[in-house]
């Protein structure tokens, strides 16, 4: 059986990847996460087993801690990482922090021998574009997001760097946005679906004020859909071959919002009324990501939004930890 190390599976990319692990594949897998344990239900421990699947809490800031768990395994899925939202823009420590963490965690898996590495990059690395851009466009021109771009083209630099001078492959999924269970609902650090979500469900308010004009689009992937395709990255593509794993499209915030007032309407929720904020920052106004290569892989068709959105809703009402 091999072995698959999973860093931050205590996290909402990475509970969804140790979920698909354990539903659709027969790796062992340790599973490495922060402070915070688990958030896999036990019930998926009771149907698909729990004897492959090992946890431990570490420090991947430590470089020697790391190389002492990065080993004696085939492959390494990272998805650990700070995540920043437009209120950390300013949090150069957040950057500092992502790449210190990527090179330990490579340099430890090229050094003890790992076969392969899946590295989750992202979309902040584009220039701004209006069209469905492509992956060798990636270090073209300033990228939309400064700061947050610029970590994330480092990265990508430093690992072809390592992959030259060692025998670690690395395959690279540049993902675009990404929403589902197991999310971060805290209001304080959230993306902007999970916190329309808990803004709509919220029955002490009849309002929802939304930041812009909600024409801002986003290639917008249900993180059920996001982990498969990373799957089909690593084990189909190339090392230093960098493919989009996202949908092709683009929705608006206002078909967010509409998703997500259809299904808390038929919970007994009161229909809010929208108020959009033109005044308040939204980033870039459209990103979508070209999928031709992810597609000449063989990966499918994905869940549309809506379906995205109720199963997103459910477990926020219901699974919660």
């Amino acid at each position: 059986m091999s072995k698959i190390i999973l860093t931050g599976a205590t996290g909402f990319i990475g509970t969804n990847f140790l979920i698909h692990l354990m539903k659709k594949t027969d790796y062992e897998v340790l599973c490495l996460g922060n402070s915070r344990g688990l958030q896999v239900k036990e019930k998926y421990f009771q149907e698909y087993g729990s004897e492959r699947i090992s946890f431990a809490k570490v420090n991947l800031y430590d470089l020697e801690i790391t190389k002492g768990v990065i080993r004696d395994a085939d492959y390494v899925i990272h998805m650990a990482g700070r995540v920043g939202n437009a209120a950390t823009v300013n949090d150069l420590a957040l950057y500092v922090d992502d790449i210190l963490l990527t090179a330990n965690v490579a340099s430890a898996a090229a050094e003890n021998g790992i076969k392969k590495m899946l590295y989750s990059s992202s979309s902040t690395g584009y220039k701004n574009a209006e069209y469905p851009i492509k992956e060798e466009e990636y270090f073209q021109d300033q990228p939309a997001y400064t700061g947050y771009g610029e970590m994330r083209r480092y990265i990508e630099r430093l690992l072809e760097h390592l992959c030259e001078h060692s025998d670690l492959e690395i395959i690279i999924a540049r993902a675009g946005a990404v929403y589902g269970c197991y999310d971060n609902f805290d209001l304080a650090t959230c993306h902007y679906v999970p916190a329309l979500i808990k803004k709509y469900l919220d029955k002490s308010s009849d309002d929802l004020k939304v930041w812009g004009q909600g024409k801002e689009e986003r290639d917008l992937m249900f993180t059920e859909d996001f982990v498969a395709g990373c799957m089909t990255v690593f084990e189909k593509g190339k090392s230093i071959d960098p493919i989009n794993v996202a949908t092709g499209y683009t929705v608006s915030i206002s078909d967010v919002i509409n998703a997500i007032a259809t299904v808390a309407i038929k919970k007994g929720i009161k229909k809010k009324k929208i108020i959009f904020q033109p005044e308040k920052p939204v980033a870039i106004p459209y990103r979508c990501l070209s999928i031709d290569k992810l597609k000449s892989l063989g990966f499918g068709k994905t869940q549309d939004l809506k379906t995205g959105i109720e199963k997103t809703i459910e477990w926020y009402i219901k699974d919660q930890p």
